[in-house]
This record gives C-alpha cells, sequence and structure tokens, in this order.
C-alpha cells in the first residue's frame, strides 16, 4: 500500500497568491519528490504557512520582520486589499487535498480580512472542515480533527512540515531540551502521561480528606504546602524560560538590523561578530566538554595516584618475599588430607558429598604442584594498575593542556567581539534608518538580561530539585505515620496502591522513551553518516540527559566543533530520524532545505535524499540559488513535480515548468 500524500494544495487570495492558485503535488512511483521553486519574496515560506493554517489554524514560519501584528501583514491578498473602502472585507480559504489509493480526504479553512483604515486590517479564520470522497461523491464529516491526527497530529507536525534554515538554530544552548521534545512527541506516551497525572491527583485527594488526626494531620497540611511551593517553583521556572526565549529573540533581532543594514562595513562587522559568537558558542562547549573528560580521567586516575608509594612498597614486599621462596604460600596437603579422613570441617559440620569432592579434586592440584605464577597476581597486577595510572595522568596532562587552549581561544574571541562592539559604537554610519550607537547599548542591556536569566534557571532548576526531594521525604514520613494507626489501614492500601502504580507507569513511560532514544540514536547515526561529505565515519551517542555526542574515530567528541552546515545536516538527520520513527506514514514538506549549505554538502544532500526518503513523498520549497543545476541533476530520476512561483508586487502566481 503506497504512503499517504498531499494531492494538492488550493489557496484563494492568501498572502502574496492572487486569486485562485493550484498546485498538483500528487506524485508516482519512485518519483516522490515535488520541488516549487522562487525568488525571496515570491511566497515560498507562505506556502508552507498555508498548509499550517489550513490544519492547524496556525503560520509558525512568518519571517521574523512580519510578525509584528495582522495589521501589518493580512491573510488576505495585499494587492487585492488596497482596492477595498473601510469597512469592506475580502474572503479567502487554502485547501489541502490527502489521500494515498483510497479515499481522499479535503480539507479546507476560509478566513476573512476586513480593511479597518489605511494599512489597518482585521483577520478571522473559520473551523475547519472536512469532505472525504466517496465514489465520486464528496461526503462532509462531522469531526475533521479526528481524522487529521490519525494522518498528521499537532503534536508531530514540526518534524514532518518545517524551515530548513532555522535548523541551523537547533544545536543553539539548551538544545537538549529540543531533543527532549522530539523524543517525548513521536514516543506515544501521552496516555501514559495522562494517567500518571490522573493517579497522582487520585493519591492527593485521598491525602486531603479530613479523617486525619495529630501528627497525620499536621504532616499532610506540611505535605501540601510543600507541593504547593514546588508549583509556584515551576511556574517561576515557566516564566523564566519564557522571558528567555523573549529576550533571544529580541537580540536574534537587534543583530538582524545590523546585518540588513545599507552599510556595507556595518554589515561585514556584524557579519564578524555573527561568526566569532557562533565560535565563542563551540568553543565553550568544547570547554566543558573537555572538561567533563577531565574529571572523568581524574576520577579514575585518582586513587591510583593517591596510592602510589603504597602500591610500590607492596610490590617491592611481593618481590622480597619471592626471591626468599616465600611465594606462594603453599597449602599443606596434610591440612586436607586430614580434613578428609575425619569427614569434618574446622566449625565442626560433617562435610557433605559435594564439599568431599572438591576437597580431593583440591589435593590432587596440590600434590601436583601449583604455577607460581598464577598465585602471584599481585606481582604482576600492581605493574598493571600503576601503568593505567601513568596513562591517565598523561590523558590527564594532555586533556589539561587542551583546556588551556580552548581558555586561550575563549579569550581572543572575546575580545575581538568586545572590539567589534566598541568599533560600531563609535562608527558614523552613512545609514540614516539605523541607530548603531542605540541598537549596541540595547544589545548590552539584552545580553546582561540572558546571562542573569540564565543564571535564575539554572537556580531554580536546583531549587526545583531540592524541593521534589522535599515533597518525597514529606510523602513518604505520612505513609509511615499512617500504617501506624489500625483505622488507616485501607486508606495506607490505597495510597500504596496508587504509588505502585505511578511508578509503574512511569517505568514503562522511561522503558518506551529510552527504546525511542535507542532508534534515534541509530536513525541519526546512519543519516549523519549518509548525508555528511567527509570520509570520516561518525558514532553518535544519544545521551539520557538529551544531550548528542558526535564522536571521531578516536572517541573525541566534536559537538562543539561542527560547522554551521555540519550542525543543519545534523538537525536535519534528528527531524528525519523522528519522521522514520514517529509511525506516521505522512508526506514532508520542507521550506528552504538548503539555503545555508554550501555546494559540496548540498550536492551531497541531494544525491541521498531520494534514497533515504524512499517511499516518503518529499516537497522542497526551494529558492533559485538552492535548486542548482548539480542539485537538479542528482535529483532529477526522483522528481514528480517541478513549479515555479512567478512573483510581480504584491502577486504571485504558480507557473508549472
Amino acid at each position: 500500500m503506497s504512503r499517504i500524500q498531499i494531492h494538492s494544495v488550493e489557496v484563494k487570495d492568501y498572502r502574496q497568491f492572487h486569486g485562485k492558485q493550484r498546485i498538483e503535488l500528487k506524485t508516482d512511483g519512485k518519483k516522490n519528490i515535488n520541488v516549487i521553486e522562487g525568488e525571496n519574496g515570491s511566497g515560498k515560506s507562505n506556502l508552507l504557512n498555508a498548509i499550517t493554517f489550513c490544519l492547524y489554524d496556525t503560520e509558525e514560519h512568518l519571517e521574523e520582520s512580519k510578525e509584528e501584528g495582522l495589521n501589518v501583514y493580512p491573510y488576505g491578498n495585499r494587492d487585492k486589499l488596497e482596492d477595498l473602502d473601510e469597512g469592506e472585507e475580502l474572503n479567502g480559504y487554502v485547501e489541502v487535498r490527502f489521500g494515498r489509493d483510497s479515499p481522499e480526504y479535503r480539507f479546507k479553512r476560509s478566513f476573512t480580512t476586513v480593511k479597518k483604515g489605511e494599512n489597518q486590517f482585521s483577520d478571522a479564520s473559520d473551523d475547519l472542515t472536512l469532505q472525504r470522497k466517496e465514489g465520486s461523491d464528496w461526503d462532509i464529516k462531522d469531526d475533521p480533527i479526528a481524522h487529521l491526527n490519525q494522518i498528521l497530529p499537532v503534536d508531530v507536525r514540526d518534524y514532518y512540515l518545517f524551515d530548513g534554515e532555522r535548523l541551523d538554530t537547533f544545536f543553539e544552548e539548551e538544545y537538549s531540551e529540543n531533543v527532549k521534545k522530539g523524543i517525548v512527541d513521536v514516543s506515544h506516551i501521552d496516555l501514559l502521561e495522562r494517567s500518571e497525572n490522573h493517579l497522582k491527583r487520585v493519591r492527593d485527594q485521598i491525602q486531603d480528606k479530613d479523617d486525619f488526626s495529630g501528627k497525620e494531620d499536621e504532616l499532610r497540611e506540611e505535605l501540601n504546602e510543600l507541593r504547593d511551593e514546588l508549583e509556584d517553583l515551576e511556574g517561576d521556572k515557566e516564566e523564566i524560560v519564557s522571558n528567555l526565549e523573549e529576550t533571544r529573540r529580541l537580540i536574534k533581532q537587534k543583530e538582524s538590523k545590523l546585518e540588513d543594514s545599507d552599510d556595507k562595513y556595518i554589515r561585514s562587522r556584524q557579519e564578524q561578530r555573527s561568526k566569532a559568537k557562533d565560535r565563542l558558542k563551540n568553543l565553550r562547549s568544547r570547554k566543558e566538554n573537555l572538561q567533563n573528560r577531565s574529571g572523568d580521567v581524574l576520577a579514575e586516575a585518582a586513587p591510583i595516584v593517591y596510592c602510589y608509594d603504597a602500591l610500590d612498597f607492596t610490590l617491592e614486599q611481593i618481590n622480597e618475599l619471592h626471591e626468599k621462596g616465600k611465594l606462594p604460600p603453599r597449602i599443606q596437603d596434610y591440612f586436607i588430607r586430614e580434613l578428609l579422613e575425619e569427614g569434618e570441617c574446622i566449625c565442626g559440620e560433617p562435610i557433605e558429598e559435594d564439599h568431599e569432592h572438591e576437597l580431593k579434586d583440591l589435593l590432587e592440584e596440590v600434590e601436583q604442584g601449583l604455577d607460581e605464577d598464577e598465585n602471584l597476581e599481585g606481582k604482576s597486577e600492581i605493574p598493571r594498575i600503576q601503568d593505567v595510572g601513568t596513562e591517565k595522568v598523561s590523558q590527564l596532562l594532555d586533556l589539561r593542556g587542551q583546556i588551556r587552549e580552548v581558555e586561550e581561544e575563549i579569550s581572543d574571541t572575546e575580545t575581538e567581539i568586545n572590539e567589534i562592539k566598541e568599533e560600531l559604537k563609535q562608527y558614523d554610519t552613512s545609514d540614516e534608518d539605523i541607530d548603531v550607537d542605540a541598537i549596541e547599548d540595547q544589545l548590552d542591556d539584552l545580553e546582561d538580561r540572558e546571562e542573569t536569566l540564565k543564571d535564575q534557571k539554572e537556580d531554580i532548576v536546583s531549587d526545583i530539585a531540592l524541593k521534589q526531594e522535599e515533597v518525597d521525604n514529606k510523602d513518604e514520613e505520612l505513609t509511615k505515620e499512617l500504617k501506624k494507626k489500625e483505622k488507616h489501614q485501607d486508606l495506607v492500601k490505597k495510597l500504596e496502591f496508587l504509588e505502585q502504580s505511578i511508578d509503574h507507569v512511569n517505568e514503562i513511560q522511561q522503558t518506551v522513551l529510552g527504546e525511542i532514544r535507542s532508534q534515534a540514536q541509530e536513525k541519526i547515526e546512519e543519516y549523519f553518516n549518509q548525508l555528511i561529505w567527509k570520509d570520516e565515519e561518525y558514532e553518535i551517542v544519544l545521551e539520557e540527559d538529551y544531550t548528542i555526542r558526535v564522536l571521531d574515530e578516536f572517541g573525541m567528541d566534536k559537538i562543539g566543533s561542527l560547522s554551521a552546515g555540519e550542525k543543519q545536516v545534523l538537525a536535519l538527520s534528528f527531524m528525519s530520524a523522528l519522521t522514520s520513527i514517529s509511525g506516521f506514514e505522512a508526506p514532508i514538506v520542507i521550506d528552504t532545505p538548503l539555503g545555508r549549505i554550501s555546494s559540496e554538502p548540498r550536492n551531497r544532500i541531494a544525491e541521498n535524499i531520494p534514497d533515504y526518503i524512499e517511499g516518503t513523498q518529499l516537497t522542497f520549497l526551494m529558492t533559485d540559488s538552492e535548486y542548482t543545476t548539480q542539485v537538479e541533476s542528482r535529483m532529477k530520476d526522483s522528481i514528480s513535480n517541478e513549479y515555479l512561483l512567478s512573483n510581480s508586487g504584491l502577486k504571485t502566481e504558480v507557473v508549472e515548468r
């Protein structure tokens, strides 16, 4: 059976698309790739937005400069809106048809844009509707969301419908949260999570009952207070994380203003600073990795180094005794023979038949004589331990040397960034639309705020862990107290049953997540090695804390030193891995998949993608600089449909190529 596909996308007066525009995307056999080419501003991202708007009533791929409000960027086609009088409205829609062999589904969402005044608009969208083709008729279905969830649920849509240019930000700081979210999203553990939360609610309700007295009541109140404090901390953490994300967005926005300046010098210096910041991020990550490895090696080396003199003395004593013929200590054969003759152990217990056989075997070995070397484990083991210690110390010194080098590079890079900042502050620009000095001051404030929020986040994560421990201890204390009184026995049994159920459900979740993490690790490694343009073979390790390690042939972790293009390939491999293991057979749509990748890896990706997404419909939204002759030639045998977005002013039309 073929996989489900997008058969077509039809838009009417949506964004740049003037009038009704329809794009047929149905693919055939091994030709499972669609290419839609268009220059910047022609509406590629808005085709992706059109699909998410229709299915989920959200547009997540708007350009930063256009996300400031609907009044600036309404749903309706701007060219047609210009012709409206105040109070008049424009109606449009987006329709997406899905299907495999049969049946076929037609999802549709309409919208209305009202002109409120000069450059002032308001938007409204209708509910999602669904028709299913039965024979030659289209029947209206009552629950479109339920049918959509069978094709592509909202939780996993980001791994099928995504912006390739944003992949390069995937491995920014705290990327492990992104990885964890992805693993959780495709693990289908929603039901288990809901079950666990339900069990906890029932447990809390039972503990809140007013049939306690004395110390139990006091403990229950203390437990409730601790849980309230924990909930407050979780709320504070969410607020800090939200503020941190907003601060980073504002930093990006300020930097984008410098990157888009008409002044060539400002653009150049900002580009240099961006590269330096990326380099600084990589260096700090590398330093952290080296420090972690250094800590591990130190933990292995320290006991040996600490005991080195004692080991030396012991070895000297062993050698001395051995030279005197006092080693190995000989087991006296007469002692074993006496035990066998008396049939009684020295403890007074009779020697059983099995033990008697063992003693006879031992007597035979003693009478034949033992190999001295076998008994001199200490003599050979101590030098081996000392060699290991020496090797670990050597590794430690090497790692410390690498850390010092990285610290020097970090210092140089920080100096470079500060020098660029001071130069830009003092620069007298010819670009009248930009106040560089003011932007630099704003960036200073925002970066200080970012550091403060990062510190606050670390503190509150630690506070939450401690508070959770207090809750667990108090919970355990209350349970012990309840067990002391007979009248609470039924209550205790219920609580114990609920606690066991919570533990079991949690255990199942962890098992599922572990299995998904293992599958993801295997797939990421497979895809990354297929797509990366270097000859080296890398091992990918997905750690329990959801960090990713990229190990070279020497076991060195390269994650901190990957280039921007390599990180984008790693992110693409991760997204592809999630798509592969999610269990859904949905089509994939990627906007600007190769935009930030240089020519060699771009060609490598184009060559390999048809194989590793075999059977899945893939639609690329590409610029002309991405869809080069080389890329086209490498994918030509897999391309089913090609379109060009022809843009003129506020109008875009779809042209078949």
